[in-house]
Parts: structure tokens; C-alpha cells; sequence
């Protein structure tokens, strides 16, 4: 029986095909990450970074989990069958430190919008592209903190599909420049949602 997960708030963010499953999947189906130890760690199966810890039916991203060496990682699995939306559930007391799961690890795809409604951007697992497919950015942390190839920061993804810049950068280490990705299909043109009251501290890029 599917187990689904939510955030503190009661959002669905991700899914188990049962509670004995090893992956865990995005609504979409895309695999969010593995559980390679017995307990609640989930971890990226593309870059074995920490992802989350599931408490119940819950995900929280946890602040100063061990860092431990992961197992043989094992063959990625088949892509699941899309389940049934659950309903929202009731928001829960969060444990200390934790937060939600960053946005760049919730899904593959994403489009992303100025505070107007205005199509900006859009999110590849971790990297990001204008509207026209050049490649812009790319999330290096396990947060959503956007960087331009050349190391500088471009701004944030607010939660859930803005691309907003902090008017005081954050302070980071400079990240290893990745490789160039492949040029991504062009997506089609997403329907435009409504104006935001801009967050305190916050611009349009």
C-alpha cells in the first residue's frame, strides 16, 4: 500500500510504493532518493547527499545528520505508477532546526516565475534555464540558492515556484564550477499564475 509523505504543513511532497521500499518518489514519480541505511535517512540516488528524514508520515529535512559512507548503491528503479492525491493533512509541530525539503529536491522539472506571474526560468534537477534554454544557473547546495555558472549568487526559489533575489546576498564558499549540462528541450509555455506580495528583503531579478 502507498505511503505517502508530507511536510510540516500537511503538504504532499513525496512517496513510498510501500512502507518496506527502499525509493522514494516525487508526486510526479521522479525518485527523490534511497533509504540506504535501517532507519529514516534518505538520501540522493544521484549524488548521495542527504535529502531528508522520514518521522512517520512525515519528511523533514534535519539540520547535522551524520555523515556516514554510503552502501553499493543498487540498480535505479523502474519508474512507479503515478498514485492517487491524498488529501491535505493537518500542519504538526516540526523538531527542532528541521525544515522543508529544499524545492530543487522535490522534483525534476519545475518552472519558475517572477513575482508578477512573469515565466522566468525553469529547473532541471539542478540546473536552471532562461525560457529560451540557456543555461543560467544551477542549485550546488542542499538548499535553494541558485548560482550563476561563474560561482555568483542569482537568487532564490521561494516556495513554491518563484525565482526571487535576495537584496543582501547570502555569503556562501565559491562552488566548483560543474560541467556545462546538454541543452534541454524547450518546454512549453506554462500558464501564468498570479501576483505575490514580495517577501521582506526580496526583489525580481
Amino acid at each position: 500500500m502507498t505511503h505517502y509523505l508530507f511536510d510540516g504543513g500537511g503538504e504532499f511532497v513525496a512517496f513510498l510504493t510501500d512502507e518496506a521500499d527502499k525509493f522514494v518518489h516525487d508526486p510526479n514519480t521522479g525518485l527523490l532518493g534511497w533509504r540506504p541505511f535501517q532507519d529514516g535517512d534518505v538520501h540522493s540516488w544521484d549524488t548521495g547527499r542527504y535529502v531528508g528524514t522520514i518521522v512517520g508520515d512525515r519528511l523533514f529535512h534535519l539540520p547535522n545528520r551524520p555523515s556516514r559512507r554510503l552502501p553499493l548503491r543498487p540498480l535505479r528503479p523502474l519508474r512507479p505508477l503515478r498514485p492517487l492525491r491524498p488529501l491535505r493533512k493537518l500542519p504538526v509541530s516540526t523538531p527542532a532546526g528541521a525544515r522543508p525539503i529544499p524545492q530543487a529536491m522535490r522534483s525534476e522539472f519545475q518552472y519558475l516565475f517572477a513575482s508578477d506571474g512573469e515565466w522566468i526560468a525553469f529547473r532541471s534537477h539542478r540546473n536552471v534555464f532562461s525560457p529560451s534554454c540557456d543555461w543560467v544557473g544551477w542549485l550546488p547546495f542542499d538548499d535553494d540558492t541558485v548560482v550563476t555558472p561563474g560561482g555568483d549568487y542569482l537568487g532564490t526559489i521561494v516556495d513554491p515556484d518563484r525565482l526571487l533575489r535576495l537584496r543582501v546576498a547570502p555569503r556562501f564558499g565559491r562552488p566548483g564550477r560543474p560541467g556545462r549540462p546538454g541543452r534541454p528541450g524547450r518546454p512549453g509555455r506554462p500558464g501564468r499564475p498570479g501576483r505575490i506580495s514580495m517577501p521582506g528583503g526580496m526583489a525580481d531579478l
